[in-house]
């Protein structure tokens, strides 16, 4: 998983360069809404498209089963990754 820090650092470089700003939410103090800033929305949908276009391709080349397969095998490896990086975390020392 991702931990409230990264995805703070995460925002706060979207928020530097420009590409979101914080907005607080109106009906719960606690939380902040992250919006999206961008001048023209086509320009964001043009970029995104072939993108869009190229992965729907991909897709499509595979079978229902290959497909299945696939999804298993990268929910099974973010485990492993997952597990792996906890384990690091838990075995980090500081300074001797």
């Amino acid at each position: 998983g991702l931990t409230t820090g990264s995805i703070t650092a995460l925002v706060d470089r979207l928020e530097k360069f420009g590409y979101v700003r914080r907005q607080n939410d109106p009906n719960d103090r606690r939380r902040v809404i992250i919006v999206p800033e961008y001048e023209d929305k086509e320009e964001v949908y043009n970029t995104y498209l072939p993108l869009h276009n190229e992965m729907v391709k991909l897709v499509s080349s595979y079978t229902p089963e290959e497909l299945e397969l696939i999804t298993t095998f990268l929910g099974k490896a973010s485990s492993v990754l997952d597990e792996q990086i906890q384990q690091l975390s838990s075995n980090k020392q500081g300074p001797k």
